[in-house]
Parts: structure tokens; sequence; C-alpha cells
């Protein structure tokens, strides 16, 4: 493996822990924590509808899902279908 990989695993892991961290020291029904868990739900929806060539990851994407949720998904991928 070279350098890249390292780095991406490391990067992979300290996301990781500071999620941890974060889930753990916050109440789950608190305001940030719910957005937070918007936030990263809308960011892996994204990201894996990149990974197929759908819809990609970038702040007005990610904005739009966080904001709306599945008809911001929709209404992205409206506009990247738009002729």
């Amino acid at each position: 493996m070279n350098e890249a990989h390292w780095t991406l695993l490391g990067v992979t892991a300290a996301i990781a822990a500071a999620l941890t961290v974060f889930s753990l020291s916050h109440e789950p029904q608190s305001r940030l924590y719910r957005w937070t868990r918007r936030v990263f739900w809308a960011a892996a929806l994204l990201l894996f509808s990149g990974a197929v060539g759908g819809v990609g990851l970038n702040l007005f994407n990610l904005v739009s899902v966080t904001l709306l949720g599945l008809p911001g998904y929709a209404a992205a991928a409206a506009i990247l279908n738009f002729p």
C-alpha cells in the first residue's frame, strides 16, 4: 500500500473517532445532534449516489438534501438531468 492508502485510512479512522466522541457526548434528542444526523445521512446518500453515477456531493446538493430530505434529492437529480 502506498502513502495515499494510508492517508485515506487515517482520515477515515479520524472521522469515525470524531463521530463516536460526538455521539457519546451529546444527548440523543438535542437539536445539534439531530441536525448532525441529518447532515451525515444527506452526505452519505449523496456520496453513494455519486459513486453509482447519480447526483454527487457538493455544497448546494448537501444543503438542499439536508433541508428538504428526499424531495431535495429529487430536485437535485432533476436539475442534474435537465437537458
